[in-house]
């Protein structure tokens, strides 16, 4: 029992570590890391995908509150909830038993998505290089970059004249990093708002472009009816590709739909389940993502848009590729 207890510490301390890094950095969900793991040391498949759920939900309510400033709380939770009904519907109607009888395929598929999520972020890194703050610029340049960016999104001098004041007496060296000096005066900035898009005189182009995201939140929340996968980076594209937000707004608010998302599951897989099956790994996993998801949270609000975005790119190839190969091994070995 005790040798068991030290193998999951060994295993899914360092693997909770990573989930909680990749939730903080791009919203991304445990399924594709922890339950291919959970496998091997017995779990079924609905524990798993349960365990998973709680592990995603954790870190989509954590990530909320780290992200605060820069979530649409009230978009997150419209798309939140159509996909977590999508998901209730199809996971009710025939999804679970799917799961259930069709686990071994799980484990496939998911490297593709991971890959093509990081030749996205890669894309936008390339395209946002020139905004990263170099620290041999001019220092009068240097500190006109908070400025700009407040007067930006905030909307009206007025909102930050007094806050502008104080940050003119500062050192340039606190200006290097326009996201650090948002943080640190805890100024509320207004992210893209999904409700206000749905105001807006509807445009053909306005028009195809709500219908992308509510169209991928439908998909989405049929995918993990089916397959339990539900991870907050699709959402967090959306908000990018779709709606211009930045990437902290994105990460934001898609960990917000994962919460909503996750919480919904749980409730479909959560009759029947012995938790003792999984409350070893859950106290071990657990505290080590969640220290996992406050240091990467910690340097995210840091970071340049392009370091940031290059960044995510990096983990989403590096996780794609390691699931792959993974699967392709366990594949190899089981013929």
């Amino acid at each position: 029992m005790l040798t068991t207890f030290i193998e999951k510490l060994l295993v899914f301390g360092p693997l909770g570590g990573l989930v909680g890094i990749a939730a903080a950095a791009l919203s991304l969900s445990s399924w594709a890391i922890m339950l291919p793991i959970m496998f091997q040391f017995g779990v079924n498949v609905q524990a798993g995908l349960f365990t998973c759920f709680i592990i995603d939900f954790v870190n989509g309510s954590f990530m909320v509150y780290r992200y605060r400033r820069f979530v649409d709380s009230k978009g997150g939770v419209l798309l939140g909830v159509v996909a977590g009904a999508v998901a209730v519907a199809v996971a009710l109607s025939f999804g679970k038993k799917f799961i259930t009888n069709n686990d071994k395929y799980l484990k496939g598929g998911v490297g593709f998505a991971d890959w093509l999520g990081g030749i996205v972020f890669a894309l936008r890194a390339w395209k946002t290089r020139g905004q990263d703050s170099s620290g041999d610029e001019e220092e009068e340049e240097e500190e006109e970059v908070p400025k700009r960016a407040l007067l930006a999104t905030a909307g009206t001098s007025r909102q930050v004249s007094g806050r502008l004041s104080s940050l003119s007496q500062r050192p340039p060296s606190s200006f290097v990093v326009s996201a650090a000096a948002l943080e640190e005066i805890e100024l509320d900035i207004p992210p893209v708002r999904l409700m206000m898009e749905l105001r807006k005189p509807m445009t053909k182009t306005h028009l195809l472009r709500l219908g992308a995201v509510f169209g991928a939140t439908v998909v989405v929340g049929a995918i993990c009816g089916v397959t339990g996968f539900g991870a907050g980076t699709i959402f967090m594209l959306l908000y990018i590709l779709f709606l211009s937000s930045s990437t902290l707004e994105g990460a934001g608010t898609g960990s917000l739909i994962m919460a909503v998302l996750m919480a919904s599951m749980m409730c479909v897989y959560g009759k029947g389940i012995h938790i003792g099956t999984v409350t070893e790994i859950l106290a071990v996993a657990l505290p080590c993502d969640l220290m996992g998801a406050l240091f990467a949270s910690f340097y995210a609000v840091k970071l340049s848009e392009s370091k940031l975005s290059a960044i995510i790119s990096v983990l989403l190839i590096f996780i794609g590729t390691f699931m792959t190969l993974e699967h392709t091994l366990a594949t190899k070995m089981e013929n």
